[in-house]
C-alpha cells in the first residue's frame, strides 16, 4: 500500500506562512494549551459513512500546529481526526482564532468588506445559474469568517 503522507506535510512545526508577530503569539497560545492539556481532542469517525479506516494525509496546518487530517478508506471524505472538542472550538474561535488566521486582534472592515465583495459575486453566480433572487433560502457557511459573505444572503 502506497504511504499518502507526503515528507511535506510531516510534523515539523514550521509554518508555510511568514507569520507576524500577532500570529507567532496565537500559535504559541494554543501550543501551550494542548501541552498542558487545556485543549481536549477526540477522534472521531468519518461523518458521511460512520467508517473509522483512514488513512493520514497531513500532520500539521498551514500554520505549523498538530492537525491530522485524514482520508476515509470507504468513501473518500477528507476530514480531521483527532480534532479539538466542541468545547474547545468554541474557546479557540474566541480567542485565538481571528489573530492566527487573520494576524489582527479583531476583524478590520477590509476583511469584512472583502468577504461582503465575494458574497455578491456568490449570489451573483447562483442568480444567474440557479434564479434564486426574491426566494426564501437557507444558506449555510461552513466557518464564515466575519459573516460578511452571509450578510449578502439575508
Amino acid at each position: 500500500m502506497k504511504i499518502m503522507l507526503s515528507p511535506r506535510f510531516k510534523n515539523d512545526g514550521k509554518p508555510i506562512y511568514k507569520l507576524n508577530e500577532i500570529q507567532l503569539q496565537a500559535k504559541a497560545d494554543v501550543e501551550l494549551k494542548i501541552e498542558k492539556g487545556q485543549y481536549e481532542f477526540e477522534e472521531v469517525n468519518c461523518a458521511a459513512c460512520k467508517s473509522n479506516e483512514y488513512e493520514l494525509l497531513a500532520e500539521k496546518d498551514r500554520y505549523g500546529l498538530t492537525y491530522y487530517t485524514v482520508i476515509c478508506k470507504n468513501c473518500g471524505l477528507f476530514y480531521v481526526s483527532p480534532r479539538m472538542t466542541g468545547k474547545v472550538y468554541a474557546e479557540f474561535y474566541n480567542s485565538e482564532y481571528r489573530k492566527l488566521y487573520v494576524g489582527e486582534n479583531m476583524a478590520s472592515e477590509k476583511f469584512f468588506a472583502d468577504q461582503v465583495f465575494r458574497g455578491k459575486r456568490i449570489f451573483q453566480f447562483l442568480n444567474a445559474n440557479y434564479k434564486i433572487k426574491n426566494k426564501k433560502l437557507d444558506v449555510l457557511e461552513v466557518s464564515c469568517g466575519a459573516g460578511g459573505i452571509l450578510s449578502i444572503f439575508k
